[in-house]
């Protein structure tokens, strides 16, 4: 809080020795309006031409703007004379009057803050920071209450009650001795941890949305990103072994040293590493081999070959995209026969278990699909399957473009949409997409299994793909930030 206070002070210091930014550089401004990314900028009112035009005129910033007199016209207009350089003038002089505002907001929430603090050191335990309540006030004896108070709960008597009777107390310098010397063992205790878990199938991504979240503060209203993507590599149940934030694009040189340790901590724990899954398998398929040896596969997630088919959808999130990857789900992932009647036998026996006089009860097709642990076949198959549903969505696309050029010309009803777009780029990605599944990028290997049974719970799990790793990402984004 008292950063934000001294960041918020810093923002107003508009001497010629503080920020540009302070005084709303008109440059940087320019910069911004002139990209269609940016939303809710300051002077809405003031496009990129009279940006332009205002710094040929001298006028650098938005104080320049207050003090600027249109001596010889150029914003003068029969009709509405000065109320266009008026306007801006208020627009500026309400952005420094949020900012003003803003900092005594700050102020109040600060004054506050270090009030409550200074309450809370006062107190020796919980029965002083509930003294107030508990004792009755004797000095007041003309007072009579007409209702007894009611009795309060006894302390720490439920301690999953959400209601506060499990708080603990901590004073300010309780909570600055923990920042300063507790969160420093945070990493090697991290490390510690990880160092002992091993990895068979190992799960590599590079994440970009933390990465842009971190920054380092260099003092009042300074701070920079040091950061682009996060390395975040997991093992076949899950479980974080190694991460590292590093700069620049996705590129195995800066954390080759970190897979190489992370090479002997398996050695060490007499694992060996068979298999990678990674979001792009050819462009790192070698140097991993390097790394980790040449009998280990490196296979495409799946996760991340289905989301590339979108780009070449018409609309993929109507009807259509959903039909399009829900059968393309099937084409892919294949359950057999045998898999299929263990599936519904599972199912069975765990409903018997829980209800015995429902024994006529049977799952559903979707129900045994969801339990059954499915496999992606060999290249040769999973061609032939996937092959055919592109050659269907093309034939249904054939049949809509016959009914557009049909349709007569009073017709309003709106038009069927196509599966695929009609661009050479659509036909490069399908055929991108083929080329994986030819190299068999996709199959599951033949000498690993890639499905887990939990020997407590007795269910399954897929040791397959980086979605564990995706879900990690989601959860860390929503609780950071």
């Amino acid at each position: 809080m008292k950063w934000q206070v001294s960041s918020a002070t810093a923002a107003l210091d508009f001497s010629e020795e503080g920020n540009a930014r302070n005084r709303l550089c008109f440059r940087q401004l320019l910069k911004s309006k002139s990209s269609r990314n940016n939303r809710n900028l300051p002077l809405p009112s003031i496009g990129v031409a009279k940006l332009k035009q205002l710094l040929d005129l001298g006028v650098s910033n938005a104080l320049d703007l207050l003090r600027f007199e249109d001596v010889i016209g150029v914003f003068y207009s029969r009709r509405t004379h000065n109320a266009k350089l008026n306007s801006w003038k208020a627009e500026a002089d309400q952005y420094f009057q949020k900012k003003k505002q803003c900092l005594k907001d700050l102020a109040k929430v600060l004054a506050a803050k270090k009030a409550e603090y200074k309450a809370a050191d006062q107190w020796h335990g919980i029965e002083d920071a509930l003294a107030p309540v508990t004792e009755e006030d004797s000095g007041e004896e003309d007072v009579v209450s007409e209702e007894a108070p009611a009795s309060l709960p006894l302390l720490f008597s439920s301690m999953t009650d959400p209601c506060g009777y499990n708080a603990r107390f901590l004073s300010s310098s309780q909570v600055n001795c923990k920042q300063e010397t507790e969160s420093r063992h945070c990493k090697p205790m991290q490390d510690a941890k990880m160092m002992g878990l091993s990895g068979e199938i190992l799960k590599i991504d590079w994440p970009y949305k933390v990465a842009g979240k971190i920054y380092v503060y260099q003092g009042p209203g300074q701070c920079f990103k040091p950061f682009t993507n996060m390395l975040n590599v997991q093992n076949e149940d899950g479980l974080t072994i190694a991460w590292k934030c590093t700069e620049g694009g996705e590129s195995l040189d800066p954390i080759r040293g970190d897979l190489l340790r992370l090479k002997r901590w398996n050695t060490r724990l007499n694992t060996t590493t068979k298999g990678i899954h990674i979001d792009v398998c050819c462009k790192y398929r070698q140097g991993l081999k390097r790394i980790f040896g040449q009998h280990v596969w490196v296979k495409l997630d799946v996760f991340h070959w289905m989301r590339r088919w979108d780009s070449i959808l018409v609309n993929s999130k109507l009807e259509k995209g959903a039909i399009f990857r829900t059968s393309m789900s099937r084409a892919v992932f294949l359950t057999t026969s045998d898999e299929y009647e263990q599936a519904q036998r599972r199912l069975i026996d765990r409903r018997v278990k829980k209800d015995p006089n429902d024994k006529e009860w049977r799952p559903t097709v979707r129900q045994i699909m969801k339990e059954g642990n499915s496999m992606i076949p060999e290249p040769v198959i999973l061609q032939q399957r996937v092959m055919a549903l592109i050659r269907y969505c093309k034939f249904c696309d054939a049949e809509t473009d016959i009914l557009i050029a049909s349709r007569p010309e009073g017709c309003e009803d709106p038009l069927p949409l196509c599966f695929f777009k009609k661009s050479m780029e659509a036909e490069n990605i399908v055929q991108e997409q083929m080329s994986h599944v030819v190299k068999g990028c996709l199959s599951d290997p033949s000498d690993l299994s890639v499905h887990q049974r939990n020997p407590k719970t007795g269910l399954f799990y897929c040791r397959r793909g980086t979605s564990s790793i995706e879900s990690d990402h989601r959860g860390r984004f929503k609780l950071w930030f």
